[in-house]
């Protein structure tokens, strides 16, 4: 996570904070539409990867899914009943 200041006609990035404090594949973040959490992709178990979501108020990380299937880039749908 990076904290932007705007400026006039520019952005500036502030100093980047790794979410979950944890080594590993943690990639593909996009954000919820209400701005509170962020999904991402994450490989635990060195074989496949699942969905996470990190909620940015309470700094903490819950595991979304738990399937055979690895899986990448997680978006909420356009009405907002999955992703």
């Amino acid at each position: 996570m990076v904290k932007l200041k705007a400026g006039k006609e520019t952005l500036q990035a502030g100093t980047p904070t790794n979410i979950t404090q944890r080594p590993g594949y943690d990639n593909q973040p996009s954000f919820t539409p209400d701005g509170k959490s962020i999904l991402f992709t994450s490989q635990r178990d060195g074989q496949q990867t699942d969905i996470f979501q990190y909620t940015l108020a309470g700094k903490k990380t819950v595991q979304l899914t738990n399937t055979p299937e690895a899986e990448y880039s997680p978006l909420v749908t356009p009405d907002g009943k999955s992703f």
